[in-house]
């Protein structure tokens, strides 16, 4: 669960709408326990793996979508305009979205940050590091393959 999302006001206010929803739910269940138990934490997962998902897969749209301008950028004409700022700027986009998803990936990794007993796993960043790693443009290809 990705806890930056509470840092979000609008997912936060979302939370707090479901969570008065849910509260009315608790009259079918025989205890207290049983309804945090078998029905809220399940609610709760689920609404942030949801909203993970979808703020994932934007943020990916987003990246290809700088990705395409900096290739667009590469084969427009030299007169047009400055493709080094151009580029730079497109770059410091992709970065920006990246950083922010970093932060979320390496939250609780350093030592001081873990509860107790906790094992600290790079499990998350190696995954992520060798997905910014695929998504670098090292090079461009005219149509007939050549750079």
């Amino acid at each position: 669960m990705n806890i930056l999302l509470l840092e979000d006001n609008i997912f936060h206010d979302t939370l707090m709408q479901l969570w008065n929803k849910w509260k009315t739910n608790g009259k079918y269940y025989p205890n207290k326990t049983s309804w945090w138990d078998r029905y809220i934490k399940q609610q709760i997962r689920q609404t942030f793996q949801c909203e993970g998902a979808s703020r994932n897969h934007d943020r990916r749209d987003m990246e290809d979508f700088y990705y395409a301008a900096i290739y667009q950028a590469i084969r427009s004409p030299p007169e047009t305009e400055n493709i080094a700022i151009t580029i730079r700027w497109l770059k410091a986009k992709i970065l920006r979205l990246t950083g922010q998803h970093m932060r979320g990936v390496l939250m609780g990794t350093v030592e001081n940050n873990n509860m107790l007993g906790e094992d600290i796993t790079t499990h998350h960043y190696i995954c992520s590091h060798k997905r910014q790693k695929t998504r670098i443009v090292t090079h461009v290809l005219d149509k007939q393959g050549h750079l």
